[in-house]
């Protein structure tokens, strides 16, 4: 299944542009829950809306998340209900919003990127000289993220205006929504 016209007509020809491309996206029930309790992942889409979430996924340079859906649903975030292709479907980046340092060395994003079939997470974070903070930082490096230090004074801001990212040349990120993550201008 080749991806929806309207996708390909929207995405493809982006001019370039100062501020990155942000597509937000989300599943909601019919009495407007978007999460299950606190650990627990709730299935909202089928298969067809979920090919389109990675067809739309493989069209972007990043996928953002926040450290609460990485902990509650251990996502891998990649393109896997794609068909197979040649060449190969972009792989989206995955950057991790982890102020704290919380994600898990044993994680799907880290266990896929070490078996070759994902692509090296980023993970955002405050910078702290709290031994335990640069002990999980070591970890969590040892087990293949790239560590990226965001001074702030509030856990990690993000802008509409400039990015924490912006050297890293991320034109476009693809974020389904969490109640952690809100996009300011």
């Amino acid at each position: 299944m080749p991806p929806p016209d309207f996708l390909i007509a929207r995405y493809s020809q982006q001019p370039p542009s100062i501020r990155p491309h942000i597509t937000l996206t989300f599943a909601q029930s019919t009495d407007a829950k978007i999460a299950a309790i606190p650990g627990k992942q709730l299935i909202l889409s089928g298969n067809e809306s979920m090919q389109m979430t990675h067809w739309l996924r493989s069209m972007h340079d990043a996928i953002l998340v926040g450290i609460g859906t990485a902990l509650n649903d251990d996502p891998q975030l990649n393109t896997r209900h794609l068909p197979p292709h040649s060449p190969p479907h972009n792989l989206p980046r995955p950057v991790i919003l982890d102020s704290h340092l919380r994600l898990s060395t044993s994680c799907k994003l880290l266990n896929n990127f070490r078996a070759g079939s994902g692509r090296r997470p980023w993970v955002l974070s405050t910078p702290n000289q709290d031994p335990s903070w640069i002990s999980r930082k070591e970890a969590l490096k040892q087990a293949g993220a790239n560590i990226i230090e965001i001074p702030s004074l509030n856990g990690i801001s993000f802008s509409l205006n400039s990015s924490p990212l912006d050297r890293y040349a991320l034109r476009s990120y693809f974020h389904s929504r969490s109640s952690a993550i809100t996009p300011r201008s």
